[in-house]
């Protein structure tokens, strides 16, 4: 039998802050619980976030009605006690991702990205407080979007591309800024490159030495290629730097997926405006990528690295300054079913009339498990996506082989890897 100590074995009781919210959530008609955002940095079915500046957080819930649709509330606390301050039932089952863009008086707007991941667009309804209520300020209908101070305000300006509906405007970029009274307005607007059909991503960075701009890359109509628009904001509106005669950004065309990226660390982003197709035959797309950046003056691309880059795996190997067109890669796999990619520098065969001999096998890279970032150790070794591989590298090692195929006009060399 225990006696006066039992109040020691009882559970803490919640702070009255956290009493009050789960009093409130109670008596939320959530018939079917609640739903979380697929991605992104806020991902809880029950947020808590100071929106008006007051120091007191407000409670963003997002529930399921009895249909199974999305319901958002917000809550705010008035001495002690949690209540309904507004409601917005969304179109879909699922939610995206939820930002918090912040407004040109400190205070923070919602963005509520509804869907799933591999839409190909995607609905966003914005909330702000005028006049002491939360109220609706924008909803768009876009391919991608980007919440990013882009001009040094302070305060979050609202970025999307969307179909341009026609033939010959594919794609469209626009611009928005919140101004008090008048919910977020529209500030420019910008057809995108000719080849440019569906914009997968936007990112905000920097071109030149102090450039500021909205990277927006797309594919190309059949999917099978990837188009950037590098977009600067002057005095006259919204500039592609990229773009030339008939709106063509044909000097960014690739025919590899990845994205736009600070590949060598200096704080610019550069894009992968060309690419070298390898002979690798192998499950994952391997390709060479050029890597340049854009300045304001000439606007001309300036070559800044060169990678080889396994998109499938959000990889990309930066490549020494001497490897030339003379590099060949192979593809295998391991006895453990690994991906293995071996670098020849094949130089001295390419100039034999018998088109065979002896290669330095310059590197080799294996491709092991997935792995998270802060795993991957070697500096030449860039990240593109949240996840890369693992990997381990072999270097500076003699190996000999015969060409089964050997074509001098187009460099193609085909090998059998006798490792």
């Amino acid at each position: 039998m225990v006696g006066s100590g039992d109040k020691y074995l009882a559970l803490p009781e919640l702070p009255l802050q956290y009493s009050a919210l789960q009093s409130a959530l109670d008596g939320l008609e959530n018939e079917n619980g609640y739903v979380s955002p697929e991605t992104g940095a806020h991902r809880q079915p029950v947020q808590m976030v100071d929106l008006d500046g007051d120091g007191i957080e407000e409670a963003v819930v997002f529930g399921l009605t009895e249909g199974g649709l999305c319901q958002v509330y917000v809550l705010r606390e008035y001495g002690g006690t949690y209540t309904v301050s507004y409601t917005i039932e969304g179109g879909s089952p699922y939610i995206f991702e939820v930002l918090y863009p912040t407004l040109m008086d400190g205070n923070k707007a919602i963005a509520i990205a509804w869907g799933r991941t591999g839409d190909l667009s995607r609905g966003v309804t914005v909330i702000a407080m005028e006049n002491e209520h939360f109220t609706k300020v924008l909803s768009f209908s876009g391919q991608s979007y980007l919440f990013e101070d882009t001009d040094g305000d302070g305060a979050d300006e609202i970025w999307y591309a969307d179909r341009g509906g026609t033939a010959w405007i594919r794609s469209r970029l626009h611009r928005y800024e919140y101004r008090e009274g008048d919910g977020f307005y529209p500030t420019g607007r910008l057809n995108l490159a000719a080849e440019a059909s569906n914009t997968i991503s936007l990112q905000y960075g920097l071109c030149g030495p102090n450039t500021p701009a909205v990277f927006a890359d797309s594919y190309t109509e059949d999917g099978k290629r990837m188009v950037t628009d590098l977009v600067v904001e002057s005095e006259s509106g919204l500039i592609s730097m990229t773009q030339g005669l008939a709106s063509s950004a044909e000097n960014t065309l690739r025919r590899t997926y990845a994205l736009c990226a600070d590949i060598n660390g200096d704080g610019i982003l550069e894009i992968p405006v060309a690419d070298r197709q390898f002979p690798v035959w192998l499950p994952l797309s391997g390709q060479f990528i050029e890597w340049c950046d854009f300045s304001w003056d000439d606007r001309q691309p300036r070559l800044v690295q060169q990678t080889f880059c396994i998109s499938g795996q959000g990889l990309a190997m930066v490549l020494p300054d001497n490897w030339d067109s003379g590099v060949r890669v192979t593809y295998w796999s391991d006895e453990m079913g690994r991906p293995v990619y071996s670098f020849y520098d094949i130089r001295q065969i390419l100039d034999e009339e018998e088109g065979s001999g002896t290669a330095e096998l310059l590197m080799r890279l294996c491709i092991g498990e997935v792995v998270r970032l802060e795993e991957i150790p070697y500096d030449n070794i860039c990240v593109l996506n949240e996840v890369a591989v693992g990997y381990y590298i072999e270097q500076n090692s003699n190996i000999n082989m015969r060409p089964e195929k050997h074509d001098i006009e187009t460099g193609l060399l085909q090998v059998q890897d006798r490792w």
